[in-house]
């Protein structure tokens, strides 16, 4: 093999790493990949395979920190939640209404048009774009104590 033919085999090498690196970096996340309509597709500590049990659980991000959640558990009405959020170098935290924090922060990720939300023990919830029906915000029933799966 020729030095130039080496040459040439060293920098195609060097271009594959590079941008093999430049792509598998994560997206930064900030709060506009959050806005927006949510719901959800897989609790990894419940569900296999996408299965949910009986959960369903729709989460709405709005403008600039409010947030509202609708959860139904098995086959009750949805419980409609609300209140604030905010997102730091991609952790994701917030309060209800009523001042209680939610269980835990989230390392926040978009990942193929998907919202991945891990807390500090490994636990991931999934949640993919969609549109929230109109008969699960007016059908439900404003919760009274936090149950909810944030």
């Amino acid at each position: 093999m020729t030095i130039k033919k080496i040459v040439y085999l060293f920098i195609a090498m060097a271009s594959a790493a590079m941008i093999s690196v430049a792509c598998s970096k994560e997206k930064k996340i900030g709060t506009d990949d959050v806005f927006g309509q949510w719901k959800l597709e897989d609790v990894s500590a419940i569900s296999t395979k996408g299965e949910t049990y009986g959960i369903t659980v729709y989460l709405e991000f709005t403008s600039p920190d409010r947030f509202d959640i609708w959860q139904q558990l098995q086959e009750g009405r949805y419980r409609h939640y609300n209140g604030t959020w905010s997102l730091e170098k991609s952790v994701l935290s917030g309060y209800y209404a009523d001042g209680k924090p939610w269980g835990s922060f989230y390392n926040a990720k978009i990942s193929d048009g998907k919202l991945q939300l891990k807390t500090s023990n490994g636990e991931v919830t999934t949640y993919v774009k969609t549109t929230i029906p109109e008969d699960v915000k007016s059908g439900a029933q404003e919760g009274a104590e936090v149950k909810s799966l944030l």
